[in-house]
């Protein structure tokens, strides 16, 4: 699709400038640049499985050795990237110094600076593209309902006309608001509210201290639920153990492996003890740094340049805005559409059982022509006042006398009969 080619262009800031950093390296030094963040990325992706990694509940004998000789293998594993990387350093440092030269760093900015800015021809591509999806799409359902022209041109109409034709919008509506229901969902992905930009801008001022934060948070979060899950087992663990009645010094291997096993507890907990001292610290450290964000963000300089930054987000944000608006409207207005030929749709299913083999004609009354005669023949019989005195009827039986009536009067007469049925 155009649209989601063009979209898949656009090109982030970050993104952009590390293109134009490559933009002034040598081989040499794009195959170390290039080697070196891969093994960032692998340090990364192996430390968080690591993390993510907890002992297998009431495994078996065989996962459980599996599980405990993964551990020390990813520990190797990560320890060996974390060398690779070691090795990689300096000359990363000097890469680094060389692309901090004064020249250099200009035309990295320079050409940032272009790749931004075909952004902004993308994004005119963009905005016409929605406009060819939006012509194409009120073709799609002007052709939806092309039949209704053909329809209109009929003078007199059954009720089971009527109902086949209503059915057929009624499905035709749902299908619109169906399609309108997933490009809503899809544009509100895309859109900002004032509250997310503040966030994105808070972030941005703090040079992405506080999506640092959250994840390390996150981080410990989980590390400390692994704690806790740890500690809950060994004391289950102790609680069965310690239920056991202790062997005799006598018999000697029995009290061994009794000894063994305490010993081996013992070393868990103290291991659990230090973990658990270990995330305090941390804890402690990541709430101070909470604290010196807060400190950054609530300052009155802070809060300056954070509006600042949300206010050019959304700025950026207002194409998305005002797609996301314009889609909203136009759903609001089809799921109307839908809803009243749903009751339209009812009323007629129920006026086919009462007709029976006594089949109704109806046709418009009113002089002027009208634009959609099933429409305001619906709406007269899903009980709509205004329209029944636009409408006549007829039954099958006396179309010879050719006598038709307008609904509102034979509404008035069916009262006017029940109340003499009744008087009676």
């Amino acid at each position: 699709h155009a649209y989601e080619h063009l979209e898949r262009m656009l090109i982030s800031a970050d993104d952009a400038h590390e293109s134009a950093k490559i933009e002034y390296m040598t081989a040499e030094e794009k195959e170390t640049y290039q080697s070196y963040k891969k093994i960032l990325a692998d340090i990364r992706h192996w430390t968080e499985f690591k993390e993510n990694l907890s002992e297998p509940k009431n495994g078996t004998p065989e996962e459980l050795a599996a599980y405990r000789q993964l551990l020390p293998a990813l520990d190797d594993k990560i320890t060996n990237l974390t060398y690779e990387q070691h090795l990689f350093q300096e000359k990363i440092d000097a890469l680094e110094a060389r692309l901090e030269n004064t020249d250099i760093q200009k035309q990295i900015q320079l050409i940032t600076h272009d790749m931004l800015l075909a952004n902004t021809q993308i994004r005119k591509d963009l905005a016409k593209a929605a406009q060819n999806i939006e012509v194409t799409m009120r073709a799609l359902a002007q052709g939806l309902f092309a039949e209704t022209h053909a329809e209109n041109q009929q003078d007199t109409y059954t009720t089971r006309q009527l109902y086949d034709i209503m059915r057929k919008r009624f499905y035709g509506y749902k299908k619109e608001v169906e399609r309108l229901q997933s490009e809503l969902e899809a544009a509100k992905k895309k859109d900002l509210s004032m509250d997310r930009a503040l966030q994105m801008g808070a972030n941005i001022y703090t040079k992405g201290g506080l999506k640092k934060l959250r994840e390390a948070l996150r981080a410990w979060k989980k590390k400390e639920g692994y704690l806790q899950n740890d500690r809950t087992k060994l004391e289950q663990e102790i609680a069965a153990f310690q239920r056991l009645p202790i062997p005799s010094p006598d018999d000697r291997d029995a009290y061994a492996e009794y000894q063994d096993r305490k010993r081996a507890l013992d070393e868990r907990s103290d291991a659990l003890t230090k973990k658990a001292q270990e995330l305090a610290e941390q804890k402690a450290k990541l709430d101070a740094w909470q604290k010196r964000l807060a400190a950054q963000i609530d300052a009155p300089q802070g809060k300056e340049k954070i509006k600042e930054i949300a206010l050019g987000i959304m700025r950026k944000n207002a194409p998305y805005q005002k797609r996301y608006d314009t889609l909203k409207a136009r759903l609001d207005r089809a799921a109307e559409r839908m809803n009243r030929a749903k009751v339209q749709m009812d009323a007629l299913a129920k006026a086919v059982k009462t007709d029976r083999n006594d089949v109704r004609c109806y046709k418009v009354a009113a002089p002027e022509k009208v634009k959609d005669r099933p429409g305001i023949i619906a709406e007269a019989v899903s009980g709509n006042e205004h329209y029944a005195s636009l409408v006549a009827t007829m039954r099958d039986d006396n179309s010879a006398l050719k006598t038709w009536t307008l609904m509102s009067d034979a509404a008035k007469e069916e009262e006017a009969n029940k109340r003499m049925y009744r008087d009676l």
